[in-house]
Order: C-alpha cells, then sequence, then structure tokens
C-alpha cells in the first residue's frame, strides 16, 4: 500500500508595522506554531523609558525593541497572551527583519 504524504508548505511568521512615532507603534503580528495553530494580535504599543514599544491589552503584554534600523526584537511578557491565541499558538521571543517592502 502507499500513501501520499500532505503537501509541507513552509510558514513564515510576519510582523507589520503600520506606524510608529517617538510614543506609539501601530502593529500587527501573524505567528504559526506546529499543526498550522496561529496567534494574531495587533494593536497600538506604547514607548516606555527604556526605549522599547510596549502592548498591553488585559492579559497581553509585548515586547518591542528596535536593535537595529531594520530589525525589530519581540518578546512577550509573561503567556496572558495565549487566551488570544488558538489552543497551541505560541509567541516566542524572535527578532524580525525588514523586508524592505513598504
Amino acid at each position: 500500500m502507499v500513501l501520499s504524504s500532505p503537501k509541507m508548505v513552509a510558514a513564515t511568521d510576519v510582523l507589520t508595522i503600520a506606524a510608529r512615532d517617538t510614543n506609539l507603534m501601530c502593529f500587527h503580528l501573524l505567528t504559526f506554531a506546529r499543526e498550522r495553530h496561529r496567534c494574531e494580535i495587533q494593536g497600538i504599543a506604547r514607548k516606555e523609558k527604556d526605549g522599547a514599544y510596549v502592548f498591553r491589552e488585559n492579559l497581553v503584554v509585548l515586547r518591542f525593541e528596535f536593535v537595529a534600523e531594520d530589525q525589530v526584537s519581540v518578546e512577550p511578557l509573561g503567556n496572558g497572551y495565549r487566551a488570544r491565541c488558538e489552543p497551541s499558538g505560541k509567541i516566542e521571543r524572535a527578532i524580525y527583519t525588514s523586508s524592505g517592502e513598504r
């Protein structure tokens, strides 16, 4: 018996920064986990004293730090974001690099 295997397609997490000024940043974050589970969070992050932007909504807390002109470090603070994600959706600390597209 020969079984066909499903076609595997790579999924890439996407961070979109729609606007940013000295105090606020508008963003959309889409992450993919195993078995196509996903986590999607968007909103406005406010700049903190240390220079990082932090998004807070209910239990969800995400920290965004520009580590270079074209790189942003994203880190969840705690796991409160899971209430907004599908059962296995997960956000891990990662550095996103700009694709150069606008």
